[in-house]
């Protein structure tokens, strides 16, 4: 076979694909103008965070907080002088709170996990701290899964006790 033979593209395949080639030129040109055109003339909010430095008359001191968060109010402006013990600025509580509030939350349930493990340990009946007796959902679930693992370990010790049942269970009829 030859060249000739295998080759079917016509001129107006040719004009075609060009058309084609151009038409993407002309979309991806479209794309990056428009790219431009809105980095030009779009508006971006700025979030910008960085670390504070006071600069007193006697020495240079670095403020920093343990906890990162939002400054809800600024005290003080650039170039004034403070007294000792003055409030600088205060953080937005929001997320600190949400954190305790959280960390409320998993301490109460090992501590409900804790109260159930021990009375299941000591074969004694479930009694929750009174402080807890006010998470209702709490104890309902920890007093469940109490009752679930109790039935389970008496039908394995009368499993222990009388294993014929089980024997007979498995013999045929």
């Amino acid at each position: 076979m030859t060249w000739a033979a295998t080759d079917t593209m016509g001129p107006q395949d040719d004009l075609r694909e060009i058309s084609l080639q151009g038409r993407i030129i002309w979309l991806i040109t479209l794309v990056i103008c428009s790219g431009i055109g809105w980095a030009f003339f779009a508006t971006l909010d700025e979030v910008t965070t960085a670390d504070g430095v006071v600069i007193p008359i006697r020495n240079e001191q670095v403020i920093q907080s343990l906890d990162g968060g939002l400054v809800r109010e600024l005290a003080v402006r650039a170039d004034q002088v403070v007294e000792a013990n003055e409030v600088l600025a205060r953080l937005d509580p929001t997320r600190l709170s949400a954190s305790v509030d959280e960390t409320s939350a998993k301490l109460s349930a090992r501590r409900a996990r804790i109260a159930r493990l021990t009375a299941e340990v000591a074969d004694l009946p479930l009694v929750f701290p009174p402080d807890l007796l006010e998470k209702t959902e709490l104890i309902l679930t920890e007093t469940a899964l109490y009752e679930a693992r109790r039935q389970s370990f008496l039908s394995s010790i009368a499993l222990i006790d009388d294993p014929a049942p089980c024997f007979r269970k498995n013999l045929p009829p």
